[in-house]
Protein backbone atom coordinates (compact mmCIF):
# COMPACT_ATOMS: atom_id res chain seq x y z
CA UNK A 1 0.00 0.00 0.00
CA UNK A 2 2.59 2.41 1.11
CA UNK A 3 4.49 1.84 -2.57
CA UNK A 4 1.10 2.22 -4.56
CA UNK A 5 0.90 5.62 -2.49
CA UNK A 6 4.72 6.90 -3.32
CA UNK A 7 4.51 5.70 -6.87
CA UNK A 8 1.15 7.97 -7.51
CA UNK A 9 3.21 10.80 -4.83
CA UNK A 10 5.95 10.68 -7.65
CA UNK A 11 3.73 10.32 -10.56
CA UNK A 12 1.36 13.56 -9.30
CA UNK A 13 4.85 15.47 -8.96
CA UNK A 14 6.36 14.44 -12.65
CA UNK A 15 2.79 15.21 -13.98
CA UNK A 16 3.12 18.63 -11.62
CA UNK A 17 6.83 19.66 -12.82
CA UNK A 18 5.78 18.62 -16.78
CA UNK A 19 3.11 21.38 -16.82
CA UNK A 20 5.15 23.74 -15.05
CA UNK A 21 7.40 23.87 -17.92
CA UNK A 22 5.00 23.66 -20.23
CA UNK A 23 3.18 26.81 -18.66
CA UNK A 24 6.45 28.84 -18.07
CA UNK A 25 7.45 31.68 -20.95
CA UNK A 26 10.57 32.20 -22.66
CA UNK A 27 13.01 34.34 -20.55
CA UNK A 28 15.76 34.11 -23.15
CA UNK A 29 16.99 37.54 -23.06
CA UNK A 30 15.63 39.50 -26.36
CA UNK A 31 18.56 40.41 -28.91
CA UNK A 32 18.37 43.49 -30.94
CA UNK A 33 20.59 44.24 -33.56
CA UNK A 34 22.56 47.72 -32.09
CA UNK A 35 23.37 48.68 -35.30
CA UNK A 36 20.87 47.92 -37.96
CA UNK A 37 20.68 50.56 -40.34
CA UNK A 38 16.50 52.05 -39.67
CA UNK A 39 15.06 55.62 -40.62
CA UNK A 40 11.84 57.18 -39.61
CA UNK A 41 9.59 57.02 -42.07
CA UNK A 42 6.05 59.01 -43.66
CA UNK A 43 3.63 56.25 -43.16
CA UNK A 44 0.55 58.73 -44.13
CA UNK A 45 0.60 57.26 -47.32
CA UNK A 46 -1.52 54.56 -46.17
CA UNK A 47 -4.60 55.79 -46.88
CA UNK A 48 -6.14 56.90 -43.51
CA UNK A 49 -3.39 56.87 -40.65
CA UNK A 50 -2.35 60.05 -40.76
CA UNK A 51 -0.40 59.08 -37.26
CA UNK A 52 2.84 61.47 -37.03
CA UNK A 53 4.49 59.59 -33.89
CA UNK A 54 3.75 56.04 -34.65
CA UNK A 55 5.77 52.51 -34.11
CA UNK A 56 7.25 52.24 -37.67
CA UNK A 57 10.99 52.22 -38.43
CA UNK A 58 11.50 51.74 -41.97
CA UNK A 59 14.68 49.55 -42.74
CA UNK A 60 15.63 48.14 -46.41
CA UNK A 61 15.00 44.47 -47.62
CA UNK A 62 19.20 43.67 -46.66
CA UNK A 63 18.74 45.01 -43.32
CA UNK A 64 16.01 42.97 -42.32
CA UNK A 65 17.52 40.00 -43.58
CA UNK A 66 20.25 40.65 -40.92
CA UNK A 67 17.95 40.34 -38.38
CA UNK A 68 17.68 36.24 -39.36
CA UNK A 69 21.19 35.64 -40.14
CA UNK A 70 22.68 37.81 -36.90
CA UNK A 71 20.64 36.45 -34.69
CA UNK A 72 18.81 39.78 -33.86
CA UNK A 73 15.39 40.22 -33.11
CA UNK A 74 11.85 42.49 -33.61
CA UNK A 75 8.48 42.70 -35.29
CA UNK A 76 9.20 42.88 -39.55
CA UNK A 77 6.23 44.10 -41.49
CA UNK A 78 6.10 43.94 -45.29
CA UNK A 79 3.82 45.85 -46.95
CA UNK A 80 3.41 48.77 -49.19
CA UNK A 81 0.96 51.79 -49.56
CA UNK A 82 -1.45 50.87 -52.39
CA UNK A 83 -2.65 47.17 -50.65
CA UNK A 84 -5.93 47.45 -49.63
CA UNK A 85 -5.40 44.87 -46.56
CA UNK A 86 -2.45 46.68 -45.84
CA UNK A 87 -4.31 49.71 -44.96
CA UNK A 88 -5.95 48.04 -43.33
CA UNK A 89 -3.71 46.60 -41.30
CA UNK A 90 -1.28 49.07 -40.58
CA UNK A 91 -3.05 51.39 -37.75
CA UNK A 92 -3.87 47.73 -35.75
CA UNK A 93 -0.59 46.99 -35.96
CA UNK A 94 0.67 50.53 -34.81
CA UNK A 95 -1.99 50.44 -31.93
CA UNK A 96 -0.63 47.02 -30.32
CA UNK A 97 3.02 47.85 -30.92
CA UNK A 98 2.49 51.07 -29.12
CA UNK A 99 0.47 49.15 -26.02
CA UNK A 100 3.79 46.95 -25.76
CA UNK A 101 6.11 49.56 -26.02
CA UNK A 102 7.26 48.16 -29.39
CA UNK A 103 9.21 49.11 -32.60
CA UNK A 104 8.27 47.75 -35.99
CA UNK A 105 10.63 47.44 -38.73
CA UNK A 106 8.79 48.54 -41.59
CA UNK A 107 10.02 46.96 -45.62
CA UNK A 108 8.61 48.56 -48.23
CA UNK A 109 8.21 46.01 -50.78
CA UNK A 110 6.62 48.84 -53.05
CA UNK A 111 9.87 50.55 -54.07
CA UNK A 112 13.44 49.88 -55.01
CA UNK A 113 15.34 51.49 -52.94
CA UNK A 114 17.58 48.67 -51.00
CA UNK A 115 15.55 45.85 -52.04
CA UNK A 116 17.54 43.83 -54.61
CA UNK A 117 16.70 40.96 -56.29
CA UNK A 118 19.47 39.29 -54.57
CA UNK A 119 18.15 40.66 -51.11
CA UNK A 120 14.75 39.40 -51.79
CA UNK A 121 15.85 36.12 -52.91
CA UNK A 122 18.13 35.51 -49.70
CA UNK A 123 14.89 36.63 -48.33
CA UNK A 124 12.86 34.01 -49.43
CA UNK A 125 15.50 31.72 -48.59
CA UNK A 126 15.53 32.67 -45.46
CA UNK A 127 11.99 32.29 -44.36
CA UNK A 128 10.68 30.03 -47.22
CA UNK A 129 9.23 27.50 -44.45
CA UNK A 130 6.75 30.58 -43.43
CA UNK A 131 5.49 31.66 -46.88
CA UNK A 132 2.51 30.87 -49.25
CA UNK A 133 3.69 28.88 -52.80
CA UNK A 134 3.20 31.06 -56.04
CA UNK A 135 0.46 29.45 -58.48
CA UNK A 136 4.07 28.03 -59.88
CA UNK A 137 4.44 26.25 -56.33
CA UNK A 138 7.57 28.54 -55.57
CA UNK A 139 7.51 30.16 -52.28
CA UNK A 140 6.39 33.72 -52.29
CA UNK A 141 5.81 36.43 -50.30
CA UNK A 142 2.33 37.86 -50.25
CA UNK A 143 1.22 40.99 -48.02
CA UNK A 144 1.25 42.27 -45.47
CA UNK A 145 2.94 39.48 -44.04
CA UNK A 146 4.52 39.94 -40.46
CA UNK A 147 6.89 37.86 -38.68
CA UNK A 148 7.96 37.91 -34.68
CA UNK A 149 11.85 37.29 -34.83
CA UNK A 150 13.74 36.54 -32.03
CA UNK A 151 17.04 36.13 -31.38
CA UNK A 152 16.96 34.84 -35.41
CA UNK A 153 14.21 32.83 -35.03
CA UNK A 154 10.54 33.58 -36.40
CA UNK A 155 8.35 32.95 -33.70
CA UNK A 156 4.96 34.34 -34.90
CA UNK A 157 3.95 35.06 -37.79
CA UNK A 158 0.46 36.68 -39.79
CA UNK A 159 -0.32 37.63 -43.26
CA UNK A 160 -3.40 39.58 -44.14
CA UNK A 161 -5.70 40.42 -41.99
CA UNK A 162 -8.54 38.27 -40.51
CA UNK A 163 -10.53 35.68 -42.95
CA UNK A 164 -13.69 37.95 -42.93
CA UNK A 165 -12.74 40.72 -44.63
CA UNK A 166 -12.39 42.01 -48.06
CA UNK A 167 -11.34 45.09 -49.33
CA UNK A 168 -14.27 44.95 -51.30
CA UNK A 169 -16.37 46.11 -48.41
CA UNK A 170 -14.54 48.95 -47.59
CA UNK A 171 -12.84 49.30 -44.15
CA UNK A 172 -12.53 46.53 -41.58
CA UNK A 173 -15.56 46.33 -38.87
CA UNK A 174 -14.59 46.97 -35.03
CA UNK A 175 -15.34 42.95 -35.01
CA UNK A 176 -12.70 42.69 -37.42
CA UNK A 177 -10.49 45.07 -36.11
CA UNK A 178 -10.44 43.63 -32.55
CA UNK A 179 -9.99 40.15 -33.55
CA UNK A 180 -6.60 41.50 -35.73
CA UNK A 181 -5.93 43.05 -32.62
CA UNK A 182 -5.80 40.17 -30.71
CA UNK A 183 -3.95 38.23 -33.48
CA UNK A 184 -1.29 40.91 -33.24
CA UNK A 185 -1.34 40.90 -29.65
CA UNK A 186 -0.72 37.20 -29.10
CA UNK A 187 2.66 37.00 -31.35
CA UNK A 188 3.79 40.43 -30.32
CA UNK A 189 4.13 39.76 -26.98
CA UNK A 190 6.27 36.75 -27.79
CA UNK A 191 9.35 39.80 -27.31
CA UNK A 192 8.18 40.46 -24.41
Amino acid sequence: MKKQILKGLVLLGCCLLALSACSQKDNTPVHYLDDLKMVDVDMSGYQGFNVAEHQFKRVTLKEANRIYKEGGSGILYYGYTSCAWCTQAVPVMNEVAKELGLTIYYVDMGTDDGNTEESYNEFIDLVKDFLKTDDDGEPALFVPQVFVVKNGKIVGDHLSTVDSYSPSQGNMTDSQKKELKGIYKKIFEKLK
